[in-house]
């Protein structure tokens, strides 16, 4: 089938895709923009543009072991000249589009054109991705590619297993943008496992071994600046083992955290402080929150309802059901009393089983889409096992379970219209529940992105800062500073920056690094007072919060 066939067999889909594709480019154009005159505020974005200058050759990132795809990206155009922030805003805004398009392109293939544009609009303009989806961070890039991973896993199974050869190296890229991405392939072995009888085996270990080839120069670039071939390794370690310090802002034991805010992270008001905007939990839901939500619910139960209904009418269940079936339960029973009390890969283990258990067990029923639900439903079990275990809690990080919230609500849409209303006409009521929610949603999120700030007083100081030293301190580019906001520093001067921060849990070791450094110069932001640095001299206050030392 050629292109022409194609949009002709399937004109209303591509004219949603267009639809689309014109609103999230809007969006985009109106968030770069506004990302452009905000800058860079978080941390650790500017780690990953400094590595992207270390790729560039310019040897100023110092964590090489973070992962590499999005910072060789923004190296390609560093070699170029183009050393700017603005093309790390223009990457992610592509990357953003195309999760979008992806999404409505994997929903589309169970639900009508209409339902998969409100599902598609529901993931893409939920409030954490707005507000993260051009910042530079890697958690929307990661995602769109982790959507694009299993849609076209999706379509090796269904139409034709050479598709593979793309699959698996957009998963292994999804990896590298976001090590955390690799639990992406829990899905994907789900659609290979079970839809076994149609895979082909040769396919899958050449879209494999396609897979690795990407991995190998990454590899080789982990060597020669970390002395491993795989770093990750040792976070995955201090992952299982949560091994985190109670110093890290984002130290958070309650296993319950997610589940708190997924109101917030849908939809919620916007702030007037940036820092409070990108974490949502400090806002309030909308009532449009509470209108998908209430959605979801209903999807959730009318399909078990159904799915049970359907149960009940077989009639020769035999052994085997009933042993299927107590070993979910066991499972079930397993995974909620261990739950918090053990590795988190551990409970990833028992959540395959219980899957493919569930898939033996109810294989029977014929459901056309099931294994399209149970891809959703250990998509976001598994990255929600990961991410409430783990000890340090940071609201971007439920953006990789976004996608299975949307389908679960465009699930609820397509529930709806099995509705029977007491009257003669035959309403479409998912239809008329679709456009209303595509208006509701259209008009919150235009409020929305109106209503983020154009300028942090954060950002800006950094850059006074920065100008401030160049202008009035002779030779500054080479002398050598430290600073509580190393990374940030390293990119406007252009040159390594080091991280010394002071903590009352840490100051021992604070004075000790900046005895052994020795700095000409420490940049201490962000503070209401300053303190007292032995053999260092105040030299310069910036905005009433930002502090310049400089050796005696």
């Amino acid at each position: 089938m050629n292109i022409k066939e194609y949009i002709n067999k399937n004109d209303l889909s591509c004219k949603y895709f267009l639809i689309l594709l014109c609103i999230l480019s809007s969006f985009t154009y109106i968030l770069i923009s506004k990302q452009i005159n905000i800058g860079i505020y978080y941390w650790d974005i500017f780690l990953y543009l400094n590595n992207g200058l270390t790729f560039a050759g310019n040897r100023l990132g110092d964590t090489m072991y973070l992962s590499p795809f999005l910072s060789f990206l923004y190296s390609i155009f560093f070699r170029i000249g183009f050393i700017n922030e603005i093309i790390i805003f223009i990457i992610c805004g592509i990357f953003y589009i195309l999760g979008g398009l992806g999404f409505y392109l994997l929903l589309n293939m169970r639900f009508k054109p209409l339902e998969s544009l409100v599902g598609a609009l529901i993931y893409s303009t939920s409030t954490i991705i707005i507000i993260w989806s051009v910042t530079g961070a890697l958690d929307v890039p990661a995602i769109s590619l982790c959507i694009w991973a299993v849609y076209l896993t999706l379509l090796s199974v269904k139409k034709d297993s050479r598709i593979f050869y793309i699959s698996f190296p957009i998963a292994m890229l999804a990896f590298l943008t976001r090590f955390t991405s690799g639990l992406i392939l829990l899905p994907i072995l789900v659609i290979i496992l079970v839809n076994y009888e149609r895979i082909n085996l040769k396919n899958i270990i050449k879209g494999v071994f396609i897979g690795c080839l990407i991995y190998l120069p990454f590899m080789y670039n982990f060597y020669l600046n970390t002395g491993s071939l795989f770093p990750f390794i040792k976070q995955f370690d201090n992952s299982v083992s949560g091994s985190v310090s109670t110093v890290n802002p984002g130290f958070n034991l309650d296993l319950t955290y997610y589940l708190k805010f997924i109101p917030n992270y849908i939809s919620s008001f916007s702030m007037p402080n940036y820092t409070d905007i990108i974490t949502p939990n400090k806002s309030t839901a909308t009532i449009l929150s509470f209108i998908l939500l209430a959605i979801l619910i209903f999807g959730l139960i009318s399909y078990i309802y159904k799915f049970t209904k359907r149960l009940n009418k077989i009639k020769h269940k035999g052994k085997n059901f009933y042993l299927l079936n107590a070993t979910s339960v066991t499972i079930i029973g397993i995974l909620a009393f261990t739950y918090g009390h053990i590795p988190y890969i551990y409970s990833e283990l028992f959540l395959i089983l219980l899957i493919l258990t569930i898939h033996i067990l109810f294989k029977k029923l014929e459901m056309k889409y099931l294994d399209l639900d149970l891809t959703f439903i250990i998509w976001f079990l598994s990255f929600f096992i990961m991410h409430s275990i783990h000890s340090v809690k940071v609201d971007r990080y439920f953006i990789t379970m976004i996608p299975p919230i949307a389908y679960t609500i465009t699930l609820g849409i397509q529930e709806i219209n099995n509705i029977k209303l007491p009257t003669k006409e035959n309403y479409n009521i998912s239809k008329i529940v679709s456009i209303f929610l595509i208006v509701c949603i259209l008009f919150s999120t235009s409020i929305y992105i109106s209503s983020i700030p154009t300028e942090v007083p954060e950002v800006m100081i950094e850059k006074t800062t920065t100008l401030w030293l160049i202008n009035n301190e002779a030779n500054i580019l080479d002398k050598k500073i430290a600073s509580d906001r190393g990374p940030a520093f390293t990119w406007y001067f252009k040159k390594y920056i080091f991280t010394r921060v002071y903590h009352n849990e840490t100051k021992e070791s604070f004075y000790d690094l900046m005895i052994n450094t020795k700095p000409d110069y420490y940049i201490q932001t962000n503070k209401t007072n300053p303190f007292n640095i032995e053999n260092y001299t105040k030299i310069a206050t910036i905005n009433g919060s930002t502090y310049i030392y400089k050796l005696n």
